[in-house]
């Protein structure tokens, strides 16, 4: 019975491309429960190398979402997507702040621990994870109609160095 009710759910989110575990639209402040565990590994990766943990921030937390949601819209995992108002929001949000994105997909569902060490894996994504001047993040995953899963996460801090963003990509099964 448990598995019916996650088919029909995975069913819903694969029509409505919303975060997963959640509401069409989770407030911004909030993380579903995916999205918090994924929090919870960047953090962990975090506090081992001695950095704080980062805080959700929900300026942000929207920007992450309105960009895995325009990616999960276009099927391709992109910095620039047609609909780019996760970078409107973050002009605004972080106006005077240092921003960063780390974006990755998947086929399918992926352990999370594993999409973070993927990021960890990477020289830019590393440094972003890893950067003690970022405190606050958004972070998002949205699941789209071809059972891909686009995941983003978005820092901010004091620092007055803007940073290219990165792209990752965990699964290799197959080039895009």
């Amino acid at each position: 019975m448990a598995r019916l009710f996650s088919v029909l759910a995975l069913s819903y989110l694969l029509l409505a491309g919303a975060p997963l575990n959640a509401q069409p639209r989770v407030p911004a402040s909030k993380l579903s429960k995916e999205e918090g565990e994924l929090l919870r590994f960047v953090n962990a990766a975090r506090q081992a190398r001695g950095l704080p943990a980062l805080k959700v921030n929900s300026a942000l937390n929207q920007a992450a979402r309105a960009h895995a949601r325009a990616m999960a819209r276009e099927h391709r995992l992109t910095h620039a997507p047609a609909d780019d108002t996760s970078t409107k929001i973050l002009a605004v949000a972080a106006e005077n702040t240092r921003t960063a994105k780390d974006l990755a997909w998947t086929e399918g569902f992926y352990p999370l621990n594993l999409v973070v060490d993927y990021w960890l894996g990477r020289p830019v994504t590393r440094g972003h994870l890893l950067d003690a001047d970022f405190t606050e993040v958004g972070v998002a995953i949205v699941l789209d109609d071809k059972r891909q899963l686009y995941y983003a996460l978005v820092f901010a801090g004091s620092h007055a160095n803007p940073v290219r963003p990165a792209v990752a990509r965990p699964s290799a099964s197959s080039d895009r």
